[in-house]
């Protein structure tokens, strides 16, 4: 009726017209006519405006808005649009989802999704992630650590990228950093495996990629006997941090099954070995043979330490190995300790020519008639009687198993030797000494017991 009231008529001889002021649908009619889809949207929202036409709402809009940017091939301001004009809308999102990816335009849309769960937007985030997947994906990975794995079905996806990855050449090495398909997929792969908190298959992918945060995730979620037939792969990552983690959790990665997955990477072995033996040396003891070996070949340096500190090395096996590669002071110390004193002491002086070590050699294993031998090699090289002379007294007890004068005979006539006379003064000195020393203290025990 009040319409009615506020119609005019206008007669004409074909027609009649019907006149009446424009109300709110009329408005936004116009601006859909004209193309003002904005203008549209806005007038829409705004509290004032009332229209009662179905299809004269933002939902009832949107369609003819984005249609009308994507066939101007404006798809990034289409995509902005999105969340303005599909809201909370899940089904709407499925549909405008599948439109930007006939048009190959995912990106343009993928940005605006939203981040939160849409009621009904089916397999809306799982479109973004195959296509991109497929076509950009660091962009792919970037959206997998944004969106939480409840938006799409991550079992769907994750078996989408180990179907592509079967297709490409396997990991060998890579840097984290490449851009090569199978690596940057597997980072995918790795991100989902995280997200949806699968750690065992993380910590496997993560491996393979060679990932430096790796050793975090291990320790984070305690996932130390899964290292077990990865041992290697730990070490490739990091060489310092892994070997201290392995041997920092022995009962969940025992030694021996460290130890027999390097079989093919001494050098690793031998570092492991050697930090165990350091860190634990109950734990490292069926295992000391093997070390001689390795330190043998990897670091040699430090096996006589390591033998002097063994108690349950095959001390033959142990010599055959120092023989072969020509580890002579390892060699003799293997000699003594077996008892062969007189072959270990030849050594020291027909290989190493040292009389200063041939002399605590003697002394450390107590048997003065080895002086002997020493004395019969020196006078065969009146070159090496200085140096038998100079570190006589320096050795405590030494001069007191041997006869000055029968050394002193056995030099050769003629033999030039520098400093002799020097020499033997110092010996004498040191012997006068020594008896004073000796007699000073007798006289004050003497003392003692009288008082």
């Amino acid at each position: 009726p009040d319409s009615a009231e506020h119609a005019f008529y206008i007669v004409a001889p074909h027609r009649i017209v019907v006149a009446r002021p424009a109300d709110d649908d009329d408005h936004v009619a116009w601006l859909l006519r004209t193309q003002r889809y904005a203008e549209a949207v806005a007038f829409l929202r705004t509290p004032t405006t009332h229209c009662t036409h179905p299809d004269h709402t933002v939902a009832g809009v949107a369609p003819r808005f984005l249609t009308h940017l994507i066939a101007q091939g404006q798809f990034a301001q289409a995509g902005a649009l999105c969340p303005n004009l599909l809201g909370a809308d899940g089904p709407a999102w499925e549909r405008w989802t599948y439109v930007f990816l006939e048009q190959g335009q995912i990106t343009a849309l993928a940005p605006h999704l939203p981040p939160v769960g849409l009621v009904g937007a089916g397999q809306t985030y799982g479109l973004v992630l195959a296509y991109l997947l497929r076509t950009d994906p660091p962009a792919a990975i970037q959206y997998l650590q944004r969106w939480d794995p409840s938006l799409y079905d991550a079992t769907a996806v994750s078996g989408l990228l180990v179907h592509d990855l079967r297709r490409l050449p396997p990991l060998s090495r890579p840097e984290p950093t490449s851009t090569r398909p199978e690596v940057q997929l597997s980072q995918a792969l790795y991100t989902i495996f995280e997200k949806t908190q699968d750690y065992p298959r993380a910590l496997a992918t993560g491996l393979a990629l060679r990932r430096p945060d790796v050793l975090s995730l291990v320790t984070q979620h305690g996932l130390h006997s899964h290292l077990l037939g990865k041992v290697a792969s730990l070490l490739d990552v990091n060489a310092r941090k892994g070997l201290s983690l392995l041997v920092a959790h022995t009962s969940a990665v025992p030694p021996y099954a460290v130890v027999q997955e390097l079989e093919v990477h001494p050098q690793w072995q031998c570092q492991y070995l050697d930090l165990l033996h350091r860190s634990d040396p109950k734990a490292a003891v069926p295992f000391q043979d093997k070390q001689v070996g390795l330190y043998a070949d990897h670091d040699p340096s430090v096996l006589l330490k390591f033998l002097r500190q063994s108690e349950y090395t095959d001390l033959q096996r142990a010599l055959q190995i120092c023989q072969s590669r020509n580890l002579i002071r390892e060699s003799v110390f293997l000699m003594g300790r077996m008892g062969n004193c007189q072959e270990a002491l030849s050594i020291i002086i027909t290989h190493l020519g040292d009389v200063r070590e041939a002399i605590n050699f003697i002394v450390e294993h107590n048997d003065d008639s080895l002086f002997d031998y020493v004395i019969d090699y020196c006078i065969q090289k009146p070159s090496l009687i200085a140096d038998l002379l100079d570190h006589l007294t320096s050795v405590d007890g030494a001069m007191r198993s041997m006869d000055l004068l029968t050394l002193v005979g056995r030099i050769p006539e003629g033999a030039t030797i520098p400093g002799l006379r020097d020499k033997l003064v110092k010996i004498l000195h040191h012997n006068t000494l020594t008896k004073w020393q000796r007699e000073g203290c007798l006289s004050i025990l003497r003392r003692n017991a009288n008082d």
